[in-house]
């Protein structure tokens, strides 16, 4: 059976308990610019050297009661971003910073109570976002995933997708996808991309037992989580006295 392992959060500071909040992340890197491997998909590339899904891709930094954390999102129309559940859950303030630098004002934060799905809503307005494809890709077909592992820069990967597996964390009610993605903490968010650049899937996880694999969660549960806002529910952000 296949190891599957969370790309859990990586906290700069750990602290014993919630009364006192922890010190100041690092710095961001200075450089924004992309590192995208040979087989990354070209579906559109911009004028400054980013395509459509690098621009619409978002470096998510969370602070906890207990530490600092990061990940990433991607928008889905002017002011909607999706990440996973897990790397907000127990945030008490989410900052999130675009491929250029831009820091987004983050005005809500609500979790899926089925799969591990989050929507940020931001009061900037966003100039570009991703599609959800209206069809699940198929064993075989190239994605594409563009993400800030580690909270560093933004990274673009392409490579096969296996098909879809079972989910064996319990965080979700539906099958995930497999594809042949490197990933790591900070990568948990992203989307998985096809040559549309349409999203039809999310990165969660990494297969602790085979190196540059990595599980998404499919299109079927972010499509239900966009369907029925009632599966919402808000984080609090709250540590105790």
């Amino acid at each position: 059976m296949r190891r599957p392992a969370l790309l859990l959060l990586a906290p700069a500071a750990l602290l014993a308990g919630c009364a006192s909040l922890p010190s100041s992340p690092p710095p961001l890197p200075d450089s924004f610019v992309p590192a995208t491997d040979a087989t990354a998909a070209e579906a559109y590339v911009s004028s400054d050297g980013f395509t459509h899904a690098e621009h619409a891709s978002y470096r998510v930094r969370v602070r906890t009661c207990t530490g600092y954390a990061t990940g990433t999102a991607f928008a889905i129309d002017e002011h909607t971003l999706v990440t996973n559940r897990h790397v907000v859950d127990e945030s008490v303030e989410v900052e999130v910073t675009s491929y250029d630098g831009h820091e987004l004002e983050v005005v809500s934060t609500q979790v899926d109570t089925e799969a591990d799905l989050a929507v940020l809503t931001v009061d900037d307005t966003l100039d570009e976002w991703l599609a959800i494809a209206d069809e699940e890709s198929a064993k075989g077909d190239t994605v594409t995933v563009s993400g800030y592992p580690e909270g560093e820069s933004l990274t673009t990967v392409s490579g096969p997708l296996r098909g879809t597996v079972d989910e064996v964390f319990g965080t979700d009610p539906d099958d995930v996808l497999l594809v042949r993605v490197p990933a790591a903490p900070g990568s948990s968010g992203s989307a998985v991309v096809n040559d549309k650049s349409e999203v039809v899937g999310v990165l969660y996880a990494i297969d602790a037992d085979e190196d540059g694999w990595s599980y998404a969660v499919s299109l079927e549960s972010l499509t239900a989580m966009l369907d029925d806002t009632s599966m919402l529910d808000p984080v609090v952000g709250l540590c105790a006295e």
